[in-house]
């Protein structure tokens, strides 16, 4: 992936937490408020707010029956493509009722704040008010930072108190900079060497890159077939579409102009959009845009571009304006570190879109097994968020020892040159899915002793794809290699399009159709040698083999047997849409943090 997030490390405190596993999602409530961290580095020249400085904010509201939403999207996640909902029917069916809506509003109106109109699904409440008055209506403080990019923002310096009478109906709060992460720089995701256009066509080995054919004919990618446009939205902390002639603009049109493709690109501020022009989150975008446009040509990009605290926000935009049928994102926090407000949010947009069929793919990270590491949050086993999210589809790295053909067999991703692995091991916050029952007992003993929930744990990642050998025309550095599991998760993302493209029908979860798949067939070809122990802190933690690992998931696709399982999966009715009553089960759990 690439680009990471702060930590949430809070120091000498006890905090319960209630979990609560409904449908085989856990949802989190932190008891009392929780401390922010320092302010990232992201941001420069921080001081209070004065009273009269102009603040928003969204409040993300609890859905009509949360456990309702979540075992209706689990339904339709198991059934073949259809037809989804819409976000006016999601609404209709999930949205909290008007006075609920109302009590939201008028506590924040009496306040003197003024509230906007829901945005499509009826959950997102916009708030915007004078720093004197959201400090009174959230019970925090608030300070006046300057970005990398010399644009200035209010910070909240504590995450949002919700009133009693309000909690029954509000989820959280977001757009704060205190309830989003900050991504930083990825650790060596790219490799300046002499390459060129020509290069980028023909290249086939280790030391020199991967040409964009011939990774294609290796996953059995369609490139150039187009039954019909899709359209793939993309999460950027980056100043994307800040001109025609700036830098990252430059580059994506050199590089479509190298391959002879057209370039389809809007660009989706959400609040402000971001202005973060340091070279590595630049990279990072051009990185996405650029392998999407190589792998399927034609496609339109609608690239959702936010400061980096506006995370939630925009994962919650790009869902509620349901314009784009794949959504990508290759960031990411240490799942262990990420507020479980935000799990909560991040959690109910998921469900969102699957019942609108859109499908998530994230990047699994690259720090191996340890992803809180690279931002001093311990070496412990941990994994990566959203990935990590049940109704994502978490994408994992793998390399190779020589030139893509036929009889080629990959390693784990694990790469001193590209300074990371492939993001993989045991989710502590989100129970077992049921699309990985099957491969959760043939790993059991291996994973029962990091697994603290009794009904088990999300296995990540879901499968891997190429995560090295990338040439691109980077802002600033011109022709440049690069690697990490942002690329896996860009290709795949380009994969689901050329499927999805080639069927005319959103794909919307394809876990439970990919897990399916997974046993005695071909579509799916496991990854026997390495591992993702990157720091060698946890030795075998994790290796290849077996029909499922926690380095590389179910391994490497066959995206001409994903194609014609998907023609068949097809043929199987869509079962009407009603809720299916689950049981719902509570664990009470202490954290502490004795650091």
């Amino acid at each position: 992936m690439g680009l990471k997030s702060w930590r949430a490390r809070i120091s000498n405190r006890l905090h319960v937490v209630l979990v609560v596993l409904v449908s085989s999602v856990i949802v989190l409530a932190v008891s009392r408020p929780v401390a922010v961290p320092p302010i990232s580095g992201a941001l420069v020249n921080h001081r209070s707010a004065p009273d009269n400085q102009r603040v928003s904010f969204e409040v993300v509201l609890r859905p009509r029956n949360e456990g309702k939403l979540l075992a209706s999207a689990w339904l339709r996640g198991s059934q073949p493509p259809g037809p989804y909902l819409t976000p006016l029917q999601f609404a209709q069916q999930y949205a909290p009722s008007p006075d609920a809506v109302d009590l939201v509003k008028d506590y924040f109106q009496v306040r003197g704040l003024a509230t906007g109109a829901l945005w499509s699904g009826g959950l997102v409440v916009p708030v915007t008010g004078s720093v004197a008055q959201a400090s009174k209506a959230l019970g925090v403080g608030f300070d006046v930072a300057k970005l990398s990019g010399g644009r200035r923002v209010v910070v909240a310096d504590s995450y949002p108190t919700i009133p009693n009478s309000l909690r029954a109906i509000i989820a959280g709060v977001t757009g704060l900079f205190a309830n989003g992460y900050f991504p930083v720089t990825p650790k060596g995701l790219s490799i300046r060497g002499p390459s060129s256009c020509a290069a980028l066509r023909r290249e086939n080995a280790p030391g020199q890159g991967y040409s964009p054919s011939v990774v294609s004919r290796y996953y059995h990618l369609a490139r150039f077939d187009r039954a019909r446009t899709v359209t793939v939205g993309i999460a950027e902390f980056a100043a994307v579409g800040a001109s025609r002639s700036s830098p990252l603009e430059r580059s994506v049109a050199d590089y479509a102009h190298c391959l002879g493709v057209g370039v389809h690109l809007q660009v989706r501020p959400v609040n402000g959009g971001s202005t973060n022009t340091a070279r590595v989150h630049l990279v990072e975008a051009a990185l996405d845009i650029e392998t999407l446009l190589a792998y399927a040509p034609g496609v339109h990009l609608l690239v959702y571009t936010a400061s980096s605290g506006n995370a939630d926000a925009l994962y919650l935009r790009m869902v509620s304006e349901d314009q784009a049928s794949i959504l990508l994102t290759t960031w990411g926090s240490c799942e262990a570190d990420t507020p479980s407000q935000q799990l909560r949010i991040e959690q109910l947009a998921f469900a969102e879109a699957t019942l609108q069929g859109q499908t998530v793919v994230a990047a699994s990270g690259d720090d191996g097994s340890s992803d809180c590491l690279a931002n001093g949050g311990g070496d412990g086993l941990a994994v990566d968020n959203p990935a990590s999210q049940p109704m994502v589809t978490a994408v994992g790295g793998e390399q190779f020892d020589g030139p893509l053909g036929k009889r080629t067999r990959a390693l784990v991703f694990n790469s001193a040159t590209y300074a990371g692995a492939s993001g993989g091991g045991v989710s502590k916050v989100f129970a077992e899915p049921p699309y990985q029952h099957d491969v959760y007992r043939a790993i059991k003993t291996q994973v029962a002793r990091l697994c603290p929930l009794r009904s088990g744990c999300r296995l990540v990642p879901d499968l891997a794809m190429i995560a090295v050998g990338a040439r691109i025309d980077a802002p600033h550095s011109g022709w440049t290699s690069v690697g990490g599991t942002s690329l896996a998760a860009s290709v795949f993302a380009a994969g689901l399009a050329d499927l999805e493209s080639r069927i005319g029908e959103r794909l919307g979860l394809v876990n439970p159709w990919l897990y399916s798949l997974a046993t005695g067939g071909r579509a799916f070809r496991p990854v026997v040698r390495g591992g993702n122990d990157y720091r060698h802190l946890h030795p075998e933690r994790f290796r290849a083999g077996g029909d499922y690992s926690l380095a590389t998931g179910l391994g490497t696709p066959n995206f001409g047997v994903l194609l014609a399982s998907l023609r068949q999966h097809l043929m199987v009715p869509v079962l009407p849409q009603h809720w299916v009553r689950t049981r719902f089960t509570l664990h009470l759990r202490e954290v502490f943090d004795a650091t």
